[in-house]
């Protein structure tokens, strides 16, 4: 009896499971075969008698279908100019979505960077990062926005930048010239999205290390620095910076060698056999900052003719530390040298 009665309960459970499995992918079905229309929903945003959130859904059910609503655009532009703040961002949002296909809203995405409500800037900036590099034209606003006290906005305009590409580089190096403390992070972000733009921007920056004016010759080195690694085909042109005698641009251009780390080494090596005794002092002491593949040239540039040089490399060893164990016979050496140093 007991028996029976448990089989009716297992019996029970699996009809109640396969019918609400039924009655799920049933609704699902329905569902998938009534969705409105794109032409449905542009009617629905259009349509000012209509209730916010009825516009609302109908704008993030065409940001949900992307690209092929690209029809609504003309619609999402006219949005953007709602007195409905949620609607305005559901419209940026939405326009983002579309991407490249709703490059005709870019002038009206560059008013909404402009607008008073944060959300909405980020947006917009969002917006025009998606659309890609035909919103161009967007770039000075981008800048501007970099300077921004909030800094998920700056992040947001300095994606955009990077997204839109090599369109940006010369506002992007412009950037690099701030002098205003407070925006100090614009700096940062341009140098940032020079590296994300790729090799043209490498390029841009390593041009600009060959201008007259030293500050700006440090901001260049600087960027590349925070490029790191991949900014290693300016190493040439930064080791060459070692030859000025500007203490801030050397300091700034040992700082960018040793954020690129083991690339350089081949160019830093050759460096120790300059004729300038400065650039020799600067060559070591990034060597010896970058790690121990530099340690057997290090150890032949003890023998240096200058003190000053042979003072750097000895110190260059230390910071080391047991990685430069193989120098240490010739260190001992060097304590016989006639310099107290």
């Amino acid at each position: 009896m007991d028996k029976d009665i448990a089989k009716s309960k297992v019996t029970c459970s699996i009809l109640v499971t396969v019918f609400l499995l039924f009655f799920f992918f049933s609704a699902i079905n329905t569902w998938s075969n009534n969705k409105p229309s794109i032409p449905t929903l542009i009617e629905k945003l259009k349509d000012g008698k209509e209730k916010y959130p009825v516009r609302w859904r109908a704008t993030d059910a065409l940001g949900d279908i992307g690209p092929e609503a690209k029809d609504a655009v003309p619609a999402l532009i006219q949005a953007l100019k709602d007195q409905d703040y949620s609607l305005r961002k559901r419209a940026a949002d939405a326009l983002g979505d579309i991407g490249p296909a709703a490059k005709d809203a870019v002038p009206a995405l560059i008013e909404a960077l402009k607008d008073k409500n944060e959300d909405l800037r980020w947006s917009a900036a969002n917006a025009l990062g998606q659309i890609g590099p035909t919103a161009k034209d967007a770039v000075p606003v981008l800048i501007e926005t970099l300077k921004d006290q909030n800094d998920y906005l700056c992040w947001s305009a300095a994606n955009a930048l990077g997204k839109i590409g090599p369109a940006a580089i010369p506002s992007l190096i412009e950037a690099l010239k701030e002098e205003d403390d407070s925006v100090l992070w614009s700096v940062e972000s341009a140098a940032n999205v020079l590296g994300q733009i790729g090799p043209a921007g490498i390029s841009a920056l390593t041009e600009k290390l060959k201008e007259e004016d030293d500050y700006y010759r440090s901001k260049a080195a600087i960027a590349l620095g925070k490029m790191g690694p991949a900014a290693k085909e300016a190493v040439p042109a930064l080791v060459h910076a070692l030859k000025d005698k500007n203490d801030y641009l050397r300091w700034s251009v040992s700082n960018a060698l040793v954020q690129i780390g083991p690339a350089a080494i081949p160019s830093l090596i050759e460096a120790l056999n300059d004729k300038d005794y400065l650039v020799r002092w600067s060559a070591a002491n990034v060597l010896g900052q970058i790690g121990p593949a530099g340690i057997p040239s290090l150890i032949e540039a003890l023998k240096d003719r200058n003190s000053n040089v042979r003072f750097g490399v000895a110190r260059a060893l230390g910071d080391m530390g047991p990685a430069a164990k193989d120098a240490v016979p010739a260190l001992i050496e060097a304590l016989k040298d006639k310099n107290d140093n």
